[in-house]
């Protein structure tokens, strides 16, 4: 949980790097700050409680998936523009809407594996699928388009059909995590 919350407190320093033009030593030192501080919460906070596995995971997939999920949406709003460096700074707000929803999108996922009684395999399951939609989604748009706002749709609507599908396959057998591990290490090296 603590090189979790370290790491990506490193990818909210780079943000806060790009929102905030910083250049030199503030470019470099702002992550450093950042993961040190993201680390320091969860020493913090959860001092009395026990972490259970599965909301570990969920909190990990949620801050990860959330950046993606964070800058699709803000493509699928802003098309090409949401990335330009011109006047208007539009890339400041891609970048920042993208570590808002990792931010809540760990929180999310946090809380959903606390309150639902999911197994371990069920998570990991989630946890694949959730990644599978959303690179299936920008894969198959990348083949036959250059439009950006296609490319933040089919991510979220992927995203959300990997879920339910995950959803389905886990209603069909119930998977251990081991052997959703085993699916994962499979998943990767098909792709590769």
């Amino acid at each position: 949980h603590i090189i979790n919350s370290g790491w990506n407190g490193l990818f909210y320093g780079g943000a806060i790097d790009v929102i905030a033009e910083l250049d030199g030593g503030a470019a470099v030192g702002v992550p450093v700050i950042t993961a040190g501080v993201s680390m320091l919460i969860p020493l913090l906070t959860n001092r009395g409680k026990s972490i259970d596995y599965d909301a570990l995971v969920m909190n990990m997939h949620g801050k990860s998936i959330g950046w993606v999920d964070g800058l699709s949406l803000a493509t699928l709003v802003g098309g090409e523009k949401a990335w330009q460096s011109d006047s208007s700074n539009n890339y400041k707000y891609t970048v920042g809407f993208g570590a808002l929803s990792s931010i809540g999108m760990g929180i999310l996922g946090n809380h959903l594996a606390r309150n639902n009684e999911w197994t371990e395999g069920q998570v990991e399951l989630y946890r694949l699928y959730g990644w599978v939609g959303p690179l299936t989604g920008f894969c198959i748009t990348a083949s036959f388009s250059d439009e950006p706002r296609l490319f933040g749709a089919s991510a979220l609507v992927l995203g959300a059909g990997g879920y339910l599908l995950g959803n389905s396959i886990n209603n069909w057998y119930e998977y251990s995590r081991g052997g959703m591990r085993a699916s994962e290490m499979i998943a990767g090296l098909n792709t590769g």
